[in-house]
């Protein structure tokens, strides 16, 4: 409760004995309560948006740490160029105003750019974000100011169209719940078929925090509840013959029919599909950077109940566990260890189609090898995809200046049929180097695999990735 502490040292200097004698005078003060905050500066950040962050309320105690993690709190919103919080006087010796200044910033964007990569060739793409959106706003120019996270994405590439549409309240109705919402339209050309998906998401989640036993130590996580729709489509299967053409209630096409049919597994997932789930989630981000991290961690665990109770297909339900540590070292180094498990379990009605199985290989899980490479493959050796999946890195990183960041790794990883199929004799690896630009959105990796496990993947040799995004 002290704001009026005076903290000063005087220096004694003996230069004789070539002694200083450092005396130390504290003055405390009267102790004081909060009386008011007083916002200035938001034209148009709404005040219970700023409110929202801070630690210190009326009535509160007095406290400069406080008040610290409060300006260190608005500052990390991204919606302010500066920010100052501090104590002022008031007529009572025993209380204070904290008055916060805020000059604003631009918080939108609109991206129009292009990009390359390996495994999804070419691509271009619109975005436009609002990271302090009002949608009650919303026929009011600018909708902004309610500190919500508005984005729209479409990109359109040879291999893959997307079209997304988020909305993020991270204080519904002031509380300490977050809403999410998610609209989506994706489709996916795969060498043997066209996957198409369609609907939207909703999740609330709240923060949850804990002491661990035996340690002084507060962990502080993330979980959440929601519910996804999801209608799927699977056409266009590689045929020999070509004949008619159908559509469905979306006006897509269900592609060229015939007799002869390259792929059976993957003719039997062919039609359209509900696929529609509850969803909990529980998640922990300690990581002091997003893009290049240094120290820290990131934890997540999904489980996705699909349920004909919903109308879905059939009833199973989707686990992944996974995350991340980065381990500082010396000379800038950086060490990253991963590992993610995905698995799939088959409950009652139909089987599950190809959509909800896991593939692997290319960046992110296993590189060196092709994109959805790794993977049970029919007789044709057409990837079909399994019911469970590993996939793990060790990756050593290192900065060279402030340009860009070259690293080593070792990846391993295998798709397996069953459920719960894992076996460590059965991992495929893979070794190599990857060079990773900060300004720029650009990376490049060569892996070599080292150990082929499945018998279709014994004539793979190296394998260069590359992805670059730019945008005007």
């Amino acid at each position: 409760g002290y704001l009026d502490l005076q903290f000063n040292c005087d220096k004694d200097i003996h230069g004789d004995t070539h002694v200083v004698n450092l005396n130390y005078n504290v003055q405390e003060g009267m102790p004081s309560r909060i009386r008011d905050v007083l916002i200035t500066g938001n034209e148009t950040t709404q005040d219970r948006v700023i409110r929202r962050e801070l630690s210190i309320l009326p009535g509160d105690l007095g406290d400069a740490g406080k008040l610290r993690l409060s300006k260190a709190r608005l500052q990390n919103m991204g919606y302010f160029e500066s920010v100052d919080v501090y104590p002022v006087v008031t007529p009572k010796d025993d209380e204070r105003d904290v008055r916060v200044e805020v000059k604003e910033k631009s918080t939108g964007a609109i991206s129009l750019g292009v990009g390359f990569s390996t495994e999804e060739s070419v691509l271009g793409f619109l975005e436009l974000q609002e990271r302090n959106f009002d949608i009650a706003r919303l026929l009011n120019w600018p909708p902004k100011g309610a500190g919500q996270n508005f984005r729209s994405y479409i990109g359109i590439g040879s291999k893959a169209q997307q079209v997304n549409i988020s909305l993020i309240e991270p204080s519904l109705l002031d509380s300490i719940f977050e809403l999410q919402t998610n609209i989506f339209l994706n489709t996916n050309y795969e060498d043997e078929y066209d996957e198409r998906h369609a609907g939207g998401d909703v999740m609330l989640s709240l923060p949850v925090a804990f002491d661990l036993p035996f340690s002084n130590h507060r962990e502080y996580w993330r979980a959440g509840a929601g519910v996804k729709f999801d209608y799927v489509k699977i056409s266009d299967i590689a045929r020999e013959e070509r004949g008619y053409r159908t559509t469905d209630l979306f006006g897509w096409d269900d592609g060229k029919t015939g007799d002869k049919v390259l792929d059976y597994r993957i003719q039997e997932d062919k039609g359209n599909y509900w696929a529609n789930s509850f969803v909990l989630r529980l998640s922990r981000d300690t990581r002091d950077n997003f893009r290049f991290p240094t120290k820290g961690s990131r934890f997540g665990a999904d489980a996705e109940f699909i349920t004909s109770a919903l109308g879905s297909y059939s009833n199973y339900a989707r686990l992944h566990v996974g995350g991340a540590k980065y381990w500082p070292l010396v000379q800038d180094f950086v060490l990253k260890t991963s590992l993610d498990f995905n698995n799939t379990e088959h409950i009652s009605g139909d089987d599950v189609r190809i959509f909800a199985r896991y593939f692997g290989g290319g960046v992110g899980t296993v590189r060196g090898f092709k994109w959805r490479d790794i993977s049970p493959v029919n007789s044709n050796e057409n990837s079909i995809g399994g019911l469970s999946s590993m996939m793990g890195t060790v990756e050593l990183m290192k900065p060279i200046k402030d340009f860009m960041y070259l690293s080593t790794f070792f990846d391993f990883g295998n798709v397996w049929w069953k459920s719960f199929d894992y076996d460590l004799g059965e991992l495929n690896m893979s070794v190599g180097v990857g060079i990773q630009l900060k300004a720029l959105p650009i990376r490049l990796d060569y892996g070599y695999p080292v150990r082929k496990e499945q018998d279709h993947l014994k004539n793979r040799h190296g394998r260069i990735h590359f992805n670059i995004m730019y945008a005007f």
